[in-house]
């Protein structure tokens, strides 16, 4: 499919060209005015708010403020920072910073701990209203080490989020974010969050820039009412003729727990970096983006039970079904593990628990591929389950001998004397061919 040149604009970021898919047509609504490019009636469709940095969040999620532009990357002794993404949402602010530090002595990690222990007040959210900073509640921090005979220098990125109680942000306010390490800050005005809308079940779309020696990209991607697409494949092509295949870049921008705002929906956002930047040479220059395999992420609530097998090691002769949309998933052939599953290590001692293992027979007649199957237990507190790794408690395993070629094996974890494993949501991961094609918006250096 051959992209077509269309106008993306939402508030918050700039304008640039994006693929207009034939099937999939898009609304975004911008502060006093409203501009369309879609068919009569899908004022019914509901919004959904882009949240840059961090992806799609629910129509009902509390009301989001975002930068209303992209502000110029800092640069002082040797290292250079762009900001990806920012928030503002009922009392917190987010952001998220990428930095690559091409000193040789690698000194931007030394200089920022240096400076955040000097003036404890510097590193946060400046806000001129206020007059005042509001220091990270919580920030965290990954550095990814250059490769050899690849890039010269190292990536640190930095998420982070303060609170910042009784702002409002009604009118928009202005603010400066500030890292360590760089004597200036990233000056923002939070503006509402623009929002998409999309037909016939698909939102596809990526913004994106050279960042200093790379190319990189911000890829959102979903379907229906709210379930996550994730390319596994991207390759750019550049209008000079230039294609490169891109990798997925985590960049330690994990969009959970305390970093994350309230109301995203999940695996709707993913991040590729290409590692050579072409020079823009001409205006014009556009580069579009082929989407290929893709994982496509479907989580819904069920009531499940599935019996724990014998102690003595028998496979159980009991099946459990449950629907799931317009499919079916049959567990059977539980069997206990003579070994307790480890869990990792807490407070310095290993954490271990039982399980046992089965097989999952799929029948979906959506004809992708279904590549993996979890599941999790009720919150502890009696709250909604609380997406934390010690709540899952079915996953995917390497198949067993005898299992069916249509099958998946799974294990179970449970505590010691549990007769079932009680699931409250399952998660299905499928995969299939994409094979489309969008452009890239407004690429140029940022």
């Amino acid at each position: 499919m051959e992209p077509e040149e269309g106008r993306f604009m939402r508030n918050g970021w700039k304008k640039g060209p994006i693929l207009l898919l034939a099937a999939v047509l898009l609304t975004v609504f911008l502060p006093g005015c409203k501009e369309k490019t879609g068919s009569a009636g899908e004022d019914d469709q509901p919004g959904f708010p882009v949240v840059m940095g961090y992806g799609l969040a629910d129509p009902g999620a509390p009301p989001f403020y975002v930068p209303e532009s992209v502000p110029e990357p800092l640069e002082e002794e040797e290292a250079a920072a762009w900001l990806m993404g920012a928030f503002y949402q009922e009392g917190y602010m987010g952001f998220k910073v990428l930095i690559q530090d091409r000193s040789q002595e690698r000194t931007y990690s030394v200089r920022r701990k240096a400076q955040r222990a000097s003036s404890k007040a510097w590193e946060g959210v400046y806000v001129e209203a206020e007059k005042r900073t509001f220091p990270p509640a919580s920030v965290g921090e990954f550095r990814e080490e250059p490769e050899e005979n690849t890039q010269p220098y190292n990536v640190h990125t930095i998420c982070g989020v303060c609170e910042a109680k009784g702002l409002d942000p009604k009118q928009g306010f202005e603010a400066e974010i500030r890292i360590g390490g760089f004597s200036r800050g990233f000056p923002v005005k939070f503006v509402p969050a623009g929002e998409v809308r999309a037909e016939e079940n698909r939102i596809l779309f990526a913004d994106g820039g050279n960042c200093g020696d790379f190319l990189y990209a911000q890829v959102f991607s979903m379907e229906g009412e709210g379930t996550g697409r994730i390319p596994l494949e991207i390759r750019a092509e550049w209008e000079n003729g230039t294609v490169r295949d891109g990798r997925m870049a985590e960049y330690g921008f994990h969009s959970s727990g305390r970093l994350a705002p309230s109301g995203l929906i999940p695996n709707t956002l993913s991040w590729w970096k290409w590692d050579e930047a072409p020079e823009e040479g001409t205006d014009g220059t556009a580069v579009s983006l082929t989407i290929g395999r893709t994982r496509i992420v479907q989580e819904e609530k069920v009531a499940l039970s599935i019996p724990i097998p014998p102690e003595d090691g028998r496979v159980s002769e009991k099946t459990v079904s449950v629907k799931l949309g317009d499919g079916t998933l049959t567990f059977s052939g539980m069997k206990k593990r003579s070994d307790p599953y480890y869990c990792g290590i807490q407070d310095g001692e290993e954490q271990c628990v039982p399980a046992f293992d089965m097989e999952a027979a799929v029948l979906f007649p959506n004809g992708r591929r279904l590549t993996g199957i979890y599941g999790w237990k009720p919150a502890t507190d009696g709250t909604e389950t609380l997406y934390e790794h010690t709540d899952v408690r079915l996953f995917s395993a390497e198949k067993q001998g005898g299992a069916k070629e249509d099958s998946l094996w799974l294990t179970g974890l449970y505590e010691e004397g549990d007769q079932e494993l009680f699931l409250e949501r399952i998660g299905l991961v499928w995969e299939e061919d994409q094979d489309e094609k969008i452009l890239l918006n407004g690429w140029k250096s940022i």
